[in-house]
């Protein structure tokens, strides 16, 4: 019996390593690479952190199948309405390519029912003087405001404008990503929502305008509405810079920063011809004026306005530069 007793642990512990041994390879085991089971890519199974997953699961894993080594589409996951832009050999290039894959796109007939996404990689997309023109029923999506640009040198030359480096045209959103024009051209913006073009959305996006001329970084024309929120809007330099300018549209600006500096007029906001402006939780800043509406309705709350303030304004629970509480009438 004293015999008997000395084996027993050995024989346990025989046992347990013969189980161990019968366990499938797997990450959560210990082993980096995906084993394959059960034959050719169309029904081969991977092992990944434990989890049995097919290759159609998977997006783009090295770009060749697991299971074969050799490339196939059932490496990427099959995308119904989102079409994706890859930078390519130079910004030019990559601006090509963006523009050509939202014709793609319309080719598509977006709509209502039928909505697309164009996704963009991270990048510098040169536009080389032209506009993209957004459309209805298609989001822009980057995949950061460091590391997707949208660029262009474009000239305007009547107010409103008629032209920027992006152009929104109604039922669709601009988002995770940063917009630049940037130059010598006499007037520039970053961002234009397009006369009578309703439900835009701007969201986590920087737009910048900087150089020579009059800059505006967003303006909203005529019987247009747009709701702007976590976005950075900026014009730097020239004569005359805004960082949002709302001409007779409906402007909805909510956690975001208007700036505008080193010009020789400088406006956080400009508001005019009828526009109607909703400011909260913001941040404006004009050397000039923080706030100028020379016609409209501009309400602020919760937000500070660093600059003077010109126009009928009306303000709850709002501050100026220096954190001083400002009046009902943001005085």
């Amino acid at each position: 019996m004293k015999r008997s007793g000395i084996y027993f642990p050995l024989v346990l512990g025989v046992l347990f390593g013969f189980a161990i041994g019968l366990l499938p390879i797997s990450p959560a085991l210990g082993e980096n690479i995906p084993v394959c089971q059960g034959g050719p890519s169309t029904t081969a199974k991977i092992s990944l952190g434990g989890r049995v997953i097919t290759p159609t699961e998977i997006l783009r894993v090295g770009s060749v199948d697991p299971c074969t080594g050799s490339e196939t589409i059932l490496n990427m996951v099959t995308l119904t309405r989102t079409l994706v832009v890859s930078p390519k050999a130079t910004p030019v290039q990559s601006g090509d390519a963006l523009i050509a894959a939202l014709s793609t796109i319309s080719s598509n007939s977006p709509s209502v029912t039928n909505p697309w996404l164009l996704k963009l990689e991270p990048g510098l997309y040169d536009l080389n003087g032209r506009a993209l023109n957004s459309l209805p029923f298609v989001d822009i999506e980057g995949s950061g405001e460091d590391t997707t640009v949208i660029t262009s040198l474009v000239n305007t030359n009547i107010l409103p404008a008629d032209a920027a480096t992006v152009i929104m045209n109604g039922d669709s959103e601009l988002r995770f990503l940063k917009v630049v024009n940037s130059g010598s051209a006499t007037n520039k913006v970053g961002v234009l929502v397009a006369p009578n073009s309703l439900n835009n959305k701007v969201t986590n996006t920087t737009i910048n305008t900087n150089g020579a001329g009059n800059n505006v970084g967003l303006e909203v024309t005529n019987a247009s509405s747009v709701m702007v929120q976590n976005s950075t809007f900026s014009a730097t330099g020239g004569l005359n810079s805004s960082g949002a300018y709302n001409y007779a549209g409906i402007l909805f600006f909510n956690n975001s920063n208007s700036i505008a500096a080193n010009g020789s007029s400088n406006n956080g906001l400009f508001n005019n011809a009828g526009g109607v402006s909703t400011i909260q939780n913001s941040t404006l800043i004009g050397l000039t004026h923080s706030i100028t509406s020379l016609s409209g309705t501009v309400k602020v709350g919760a937000s500070q306005l660093n600059g003077p303030r010109l126009g009928t304004l009306v303000c709850a629970a709002s501050f100026d530069g220096s954190f001083v509480a400002l009046n009902a009438t943001c005085g």
